[in-house]
């Protein structure tokens, strides 16, 4: 069996030259943002993840690599923990005004991650996480997951805002509140 090329092979085979030419261009030399690489850089973030046990708290150790999707593609490294005791705003039947009460045995833990990420015009990006403030987040490591929110975030060189947050040192704290103002009453 003899094979022979004709013109419509020529110029198939001329169009699949000259698309891989147009890739081959785009990709080494073009400015189409398609074929771009995006920048990546380093930025801090806290996730707030309110009324949780003490088992939780205890779980999570600064330095831990923790995945912050549901897929466990995308990771962060803990570099900051925060611990108070979980409070709630309740009326007090006697008084019959609110109060501000501790929650026994439950925690706000505000967990503080570094991780790498693109730029986009909505949100900072880890593969297919979004990172921005209000953003919902979860958190998986080994024998625990939460999910909470993203309350701070930051870049590299750029200031925090002042929040008297004091880190967890593994004690239990008696209040780790300021008492409020008018003696208790919200």
């Amino acid at each position: 069996m003899k094979f022979k090329i004709t013109g419509l092979d020529w110029v198939v085979i001329g169009m699949l030259g000259a698309m891989t030419l147009f890739v081959l261009w785009a990709i080494f030399f073009s400015s189409i943002p398609m074929f771009q690489t995006a920048e990546t850089e380093i930025i801090y973030f806290q996730m707030e993840f309110r009324r949780r046990t003490p088992e939780f708290r205890d779980a999570i150790s600064v330095g831990d690599t923790v995945y912050i999707s549901v897929r466990e593609r995308d990771s962060a490294e803990v570099v900051e923990i925060i611990s108070r005791p979980a409070q709630t705003i309740e009326l007090d039947r006697i008084s019959n005004e609110f109060i501000i009460s501790e929650i026994p045995h439950h925690y706000d833990v505000i967990i503080t991650a570094r991780t790498e990420v693109t730029e986009t015009e909505r949100a900072f990006m880890n593969g297919n996480t979004e990172i921005r403030v209000g953003a919902d987040c979860v958190i998986r490591g080994r024998g625990y997951a939460g999910s909470g929110i993203i309350i701070n975030m930051w870049r590299i060189g750029e200031q925090l805002d002042e929040q008297d947050l004091e880190p967890y040192n593994g004690e239990d704290l008696e209040n780790g509140y300021p008492e409020p103002e008018n003696g208790g009453n919200v």
